[in-house]
C-alpha cells in the first residue's frame, strides 16, 4: 500500500486520471439510471458504465483510501424499520445508494475530496521524484522490509513484531547496516580497488 506521501509525480498523475475516468463512468451510470417508484431500470449506456465501474472499483477504493478519504459513512435506518445504525461503504455500495436514501452526491463528494488531495500533493510529488535522496531512502527502506516479507511468505504474521519496540530497533539496525554497506561499496568503487 503506497500512501499519498510516498508517490512519485507520475504515480500521482496516474491516480488523478484514474479517479477522473471513474467519476465520468459514475456520471454515465447515473445519467442512464431511471429510479421509479417500484422498479429501477438501466439504459444500455448505464449497463456499460456499470461494467466499467465494477472493473475499477477495488483500484479506485484503494486510491481514495490512500488519499486519506474515508469511503464509509454512518447510516441509520428509519425508526419504523428499527433505527439500526451501521456503516455503509459508499464505493462498495454505489449501485445501492438509492436503497439507503443517499444521492449520488455522496460518491461525487468522496471522489472530489480524494482528487483534491492528489492535486494538493502534486508539487511535493514532483519534488520527491526529482530528489535523489528520496529515491535512496525508498530503496533502502524496501531492502529493510525484505526479511519481514520473506518471513511473511512462510506464514508468519510479521505485523505485530514490526510494530513492537524490538521490531523497530531491528529495522533501524538493518537500515543503518544497509546504509553503511552502501557507503562502503561506493567508496570501494571510487577508490578503484
Amino acid at each position: 500500500m503506497r500512501r499519498l506521501q510516498n508517490l512519485t509525480y507520475f504515480a500521482n498523475r496516474h491516480r488523478q486520471t484514474a479517479i477522473k475516468a471513474f467519476h465520468s463512468n459514475i456520471d454515465a451510470y447515473f445519467t442512464g439510471l431511471n429510479i421509479g417508484m417500484h422498479a429501477t431500470t438501466e439504459s444500455d449506456d448505464a449497463k456499460e458504465a456499470r461494467a466499467l465501474i465494477n472493473r475499477r472499483m477495488s483500484e479506485i477504493k484503494t486510491y481514495v483510501e490512500e488519499a486519506g478519504v474515508s469511503t464509509a459513512v454512518d447510516y441509520q435506518d428509519a425508526p419504523i424499520a428499527g433505527g439500526r445504525r451501521h456503516v455503509v461503504d459508499i464505493i462498495d455500495n454505489i449501485f445501492q445508494l438509492h436503497d439507503f436514501q443517499m444521492g449520488r452526491e455522496f460518491i461525487d463528494d468522496l471522489l472530489e475530496r480524494a482528487l483534491g488531495n492528489y492535486e494538493f500533493d502534486q508539487t511535493p510529488a514532483l519534488i520527491r521524484t526529482l530528489n535523489p535522496f528520496w529515491w535512496a531512502n525508498s530503496t533502502l527502506s524496501a531492502l529493510v522490509r525484505v526479511p519481514f516479507k520473506v518471513l511473511g511468505e512462510f506464514g508468519l504474521d510479521t505485523g505485530p513484531f514490526q510494530a513492537s519496540i524490538l521490531g523497530k530497533i531491528l529495522q533501524v539496525v538493518l537500515y543503518l547496516t544497509t546504509v553503511a554497506g552502501s557507503i562502503a561499496a561506493v567508496l570501494q568503487l571510487l577508490s578503484g580497488t
